[in-house]
């Protein structure tokens, strides 16, 4: 019995007790902590600074190599679909389906420089500089490569590149610039089960070709390197 009223007791308001009014106020929580950095999202490299859009940004920014000074690149905001660099000063965007057009932009303003339309029966490869890279096979058999640069007073110019080995079969675009493409390709051997991967350095220029006489060894752990002075793998 005296349990009970000890019950009782406990769940009574005191007589005479204030009324304690309920929270109105928002309740702020501490942000979680975060073991990673910000993605800065790369989306293009040139001589001179770099493309990226950071988490977390509204636009595209431009860095400065030489001073490390970032602005913001609001101009290539919507109704733009994706904006990247092609060199230094010049931007570019591919249309989504075929046949690609390729515009390319003056960086700073965004004005449009040029435009190269792709032929449909060519697959896009990526852009040297202000020309446009394309070829005709699959991605891992490559036919023909073609260098594609806007022609004065408009339209299109379409160079194909020659002057492979005999019995070469192209492979891929492996990485390019402003002034070459690396290339690699496959050649058979006295052995018909064994092939040799050769790279060969491609002038945008006049399309000729340059071969590198060291093997290319492939494997997953290796990729070729172009810079302005030196081919690596």
């Amino acid at each position: 019995m005296g349990v009970s009223v000890l019950l009782a007791v406990g769940v009574v308001p005191l007589a005479g007790a204030p009324a304690v009014a309920a929270a109105t106020s928002d309740i702020v929580l501490p942000a979680a902590d975060r073991y990673q950095p910000r993605n800065a999202v790369l989306s293009g490299l040139a001589d001179t600074g770099l493309f990226s859009q950071p988490e977390g940004s509204a636009h595209l920014r431009w860095t400065d190599y030489a001073t490390g000074a970032s602005r913001d690149l609001p101009q290539y905001d919507a109704p733009h679909a994706q904006v990247t660099l092609a060199q230094s000063d010049t931007a570019y965007e591919l249309t989504p389906t075929k046949p690609y057009v390729v515009r390319f932009y003056d960086l700073d303003s965004g004005a449009t420089k040029a435009t190269v339309t792709v032929p449909e029966e060519l697959a896009w490869a990526g852009t040297a500089g202000e020309t446009v890279v394309a070829y005709l096979g699959t991605a891992s058999a490559v036919r023909e490569v073609h260098l594609l640069k806007p022609a004065t007073g408009g339209g299109t110019t379409d160079l194909t590149v020659a002057g492979w080995p005999e019995g070469a079969q192209l492979l891929r675009v492996s990485e390019r610039d402003a002034k070459s493409l690396l290339m690699r390709y496959r050649m058979p051997t006295d052995d018909p089960k064994v092939f040799m991967e050769q790279l060969a350095l491609v002038d945008v220029g006049d399309g000729s070709v340059a071969k590198i006489f060291d093997s290319y060894k492939a494997g997953s752990a290796r990729a070729p390197f172009l810079s302005h002075d030196y081919v690596g793998w």
